[in-house]
């Protein structure tokens, strides 16, 4: 059977819708987390998240230490161990489900100590914010567990 140029032409027409509507079918399903649900009010406090990461380069970097079992922040605050407060959230990139948060509680060396039992491997992004004396401190990494 010969497909003379008009067939053809309407032919390759449907096959493009069909694929068109298929890409639009499974990207409508896909999954879109963002950072935080509130994220335009975030963006109107930038400045401030500006303010409390330079404060936390003046203090000093953090060192993040991960085993199987724990994962240790080491902190540069040198005094006042308690009466640092904050939280430590924990945020998975592609699954939000995962997300979790712990307060900040220092030991007397002024490490947090976080059990990761029962957390899924992958990559996260640490997101730590600690007050002292009036003073707010904003540290954010990107950690592998």
């Amino acid at each position: 059977m010969k497909i003379n140029w008009g067939t053809g032409i309407v032919i390759s027409f449907v096959i493009f819708a069909a694929l068109l509507a298929v890409a639009m079918f499974l990207g409508a399903r896909q999954r879109v987390d963002l950072v935080t649900p509130d994220y335009y009010e975030e963006e109107i406090r930038f400045q401030d998240k500006i303010n409390q990461r330079e404060n936390a380069n003046e203090l000093g970097k953090i060192d993040v230490s991960i085993s199987k079992q724990q994962v240790i922040i080491n902190f540069p605050f040198k005094e006042n161990l308690n009466n640092v407060t904050g939280t430590i959230q924990f945020y998975k990139p592609d699954n939000a489900n995962f997300d979790f948060e712990e307060d900040l509680i220092l030991n007397e060396n002024g490490q947090a100590i976080i059990n990761r039992e029962n957390r899924i491997g992958g990559m996260w992004k640490l997101i730590i914010h600690a007050e002292l004396d009036e003073v707010i401190y904003y540290w954010e990494e990107s950690i592998r567990m």
